[in-house]
């Protein structure tokens, strides 16, 4: 029988896996500072002018995902770029996703979004605001 869950950032242990597709969670961010390839990643503030969450290195629980792998060179601060968040962390998911550090999408409104960011950040210890 096959999985149901694609196992993504562990081991194959099944002994004849099948092909599969999946669905990767992805959030524009900026680099807090520079980042190494596959570098996970934790929220660290936003940026005021655009509203993209910054994103620094994370070395422990804290970190949501990881940087673009498919990016030819890792970004440096500044840089834009996808954070790829963790295989079967996201809560929903229907081109619209949901995660528990990231506000919803489904806003329109941009002042309300920079406000739910702003909440957001307020919950992260030592998040720049």
């Amino acid at each position: 029988m096959a999985q149901e869950i694609v196992p993504l950032g562990k081991l194959i242990t099944e002994p004849h896996p099948a092909r599969d597709a999946v669905h990767i969670a992805v959030e524009p961010v900026i680099a807090a500072g520079p980042l190494g390839v596959n570098a996970r990643l934790k929220i660290v503030g936003t940026d005021d002018k655009t509203g993209l969450l910054l994103v620094d290195v994370a070395d422990g629980p804290e970190a949501a995902g990881i940087v673009d792998p498919f990016l030819p060179y890792p970004p440096v601060r500044g840089e834009r770029f996808f954070l790829c968040l963790f295989p079967n962390t996201v809560t929903s998911l229907k081109h619209f996703w949901s995660h528990p550090a990231f506000p919803d999408r489904n806003l329109t409104d941009d002042d309300k979004a920079r406000a739910a960011r702003s909440k957001l950040m307020a919950m992260i210890p030592g998040a720049k605001r």
